[in-house]
């Protein structure tokens, strides 16, 4: 058996190791450690009827004016 044939033996045997939990906990400790995503309201000034309407997505290509953004706090 060559060094090569023993490692990718080794690697198949390490593999088939793992369980579906550790598969699991390994994910949800990945995404955990992932940074979390701010989240903005967009204010907008509604030309039409001179109000201010919000969303949550910002439109770059809106004919509103955009008067500022928000940031949302979910905690």
């Amino acid at each position: 058996m060559t060094k090569d044939e023993a490692l990718k033996m080794a690697i198949e045997a390490l593999i088939n190791s793992l369980t579906i939990q550790d598969v699991a906990i390994n994910a949800c400790q990945e995404a955990l450690e992932q940074p979390k995503e701010k989240k903005y309201i967009y204010a907008y000034i509604d030309t039409r009827f001179g109000k201010i309407a919000f969303s949550t997505e910002w439109d770059k290509n809106s004919e509103m004016p955009l008067i500022g953004k928000i940031e949302v706090q979910n905690d």
